[in-house]
């Protein structure tokens, strides 16, 4: 279901319009959302903060702003509502909500 499981150190990915819509981290993480302009609107990306120590994840748009910071345990979706800017106000946010997360 997930394409990516980040490193063990803290990282930053930056998403474009071919990355998997499925991203799973485990550790701190900071995540730049695509340039929006790339994208269509509806377009998503459902990102998990699988740590299974207090950490978060943080979630930017390609501005740099940070648009949500996920707790350990819980995942968001973000959908792209607009293609004409680079701020947070191109995405939606569905969650955070609890992760499910395997063993």
């Amino acid at each position: 279901m997930y394409c990516c499981l980040a490193a063990a150190v803290a990282a930053t990915t930056t998403l474009t319009a071919s990355s998997s819509p499925a991203q799973r981290f485990t550790t701190a993480h900071t995540v730049v959302l695509p340039v929006v302009s790339t994208l269509h609107e509806g377009f998503q990306f459902f990102v998990t903060n699988a740590a299974t120590f207090t950490t978060s994840v943080v979630v930017q748009t390609s501005g740099g702003k940070t648009k949500l910071t996920l707790l350990k345990g819980t995942s968001a979706t973000f959908v792209c509502i607009s293609t004409s800017d680079t701020g947070t106000a191109s995405w939606g946010v569905i969650g955070p909500v609890a992760a499910i997360i395997p063993e």
